[in-house]
């Protein structure tokens, strides 16, 4: 496995296979992507519970919030509750955010905002003036977060702050067992009040592994925030593991390095078809191959096994073909040869033999 993180999954997994094992993750997406890769691999995912931290807060806050009468908020209508929160707040509260309301996305973002300050255990009597530099903003959004505050109290609701809170309180509820293993994703930035309640949860936990990128500056945030994690130092073996062409395309591979293939393409989708057509060729299942492109909005592909030899893509069949782009230093490629790009348009297809 090319991942330190999932390798260390798959040794826990052949170790303890009869123990829960916890594994904490930002999304259900996330992973469910991890448990089918170990699947593929071999180590399987019995007894392996992906969770992120609300799954874990929700079981041990929920039946004490509605013992009490208290039900969840819905996040759907916050940035809607908080625009209105907004214009009702009294004249005597100096304007800042109500000159601009009108503005598209203002409703979301202040919500985005508050669910934040939430988070991170903020609340309208604890928010510091001196951290705004303008005191009518600092007056309006701690007035605005104080109704939110009372909204929640006269509606007798509970976001996912006080759900945080709820559940810190009866850690004794808690679904992980004292002998069950758990591990975080490594370089994940959780909020605070998430950071506390895994700090505060039983279980013997797991130091995650994660790659060494030198030369990396670590946020912040990232140190106070995120998992404590063991670095591994990459050793690559070929050119498609260390992609040492992706930078520097001109220079030379060493004699029989294939493992790294550079083409150019007129934009994103074409680059994404070529890389099909070349799977299609080389009969090679989709589950094998990722696409190391530059840029953090192209996609990383991981798709699910299909047959490779029916021609076709999922954007639409081999024969289609689309105009290059004028600006492009030059056309798709079709061979296996490689050809020298600028790194800013190069897409990198690695062959059968080194993807995993």
């Amino acid at each position: 496995m090319s991942s330190p993180f999932l390798s260390q999954l798959a040794e826990l997994q052949r170790a303890d296979r009869t123990r829960a094992k916890w594994v904490i993750v930002p999304s259900h997406s996330l992973g469910h992507t991890l448990g089918e890769r170990l699947a593929l691999y071999g180590a399987g995912w019995t007894n392996v519970r992906f969770a992120t931290p609300l799954d874990l807060a929700l079981p041990m806050a929920a039946p004490f919030l509605v013992e009490r009468g208290v039900d969840p908020a819905p996040d759907g209508i916050g940035p809607a509750l908080i625009m209105r929160l907004l214009l009702e707040l009294p004249a005597s509260v100096p304007p800042y955010f109500r000159g601009l309301a009108e503005q598209p996305q203002m409703a979301e973002a202040l919500w985005v905002a508050i669910a934040e300050l939430r988070m991170a255990g903020g609340t309208a009597a604890a928010l510091p003036h001196a951290a705004f530099t303008d005191e009518r903003k600092h007056a309006e959004l701690r007035a605005l977060l104080a109704a939110y505050e009372e909204h929640l109290v006269a509606r007798r609701l509970a976001d996912r702050a006080v759900v945080f809170h709820e559940a810190l309180a009866h850690l004794d509820v808690c679904p992980i067992q004292p002998a069950d293993l758990s591990i975080e994703l490594p370089t994940t930035i959780w909020a605070p009040l998430e950071r506390r309640l895994l700090d505060s949860l039983p279980g013997r936990r797991v130091t995650p592994r994660a790659l060494d990128l030198p030369g990396l500056d670590v946020p912040r945030r990232m140190i106070s925030l995120a998992a404590p994690a063991d670095a591994v130092t990459p050793a690559p073996r070929s050119n498609a593991e260390r992609l040492a062409l992706l930078m520097d395309p001109a220079a030379a591979a060493p004699a029989g390095d294939d493992t790294l293939t550079m083409f150019c393409a007129g934009g994103r989708e074409a680059e994404v078809e070529e890389i099909f057509r070349r799977i299609g060729r080389a009969g090679l299942a989709s589950i094998r191959w990722r696409s190391p492109a530059p840029g953090r909005s192209r996609p990383r592909w991981s798709g699910r096994r299909r047959s490779a030899t029916s021609g076709r893509s999922p954007s639409g069949p081999a024969s289609r073909s689309r105009s290059p782009d004028p600006r492009a230093p030059c056309s798709p490629s079709a061979s296996g040869s490689r050809e020298a790009c600028p790194p800013a348009s190069c897409a990198a297809c690695c062959s059968p033999a080194t993807c995993g």
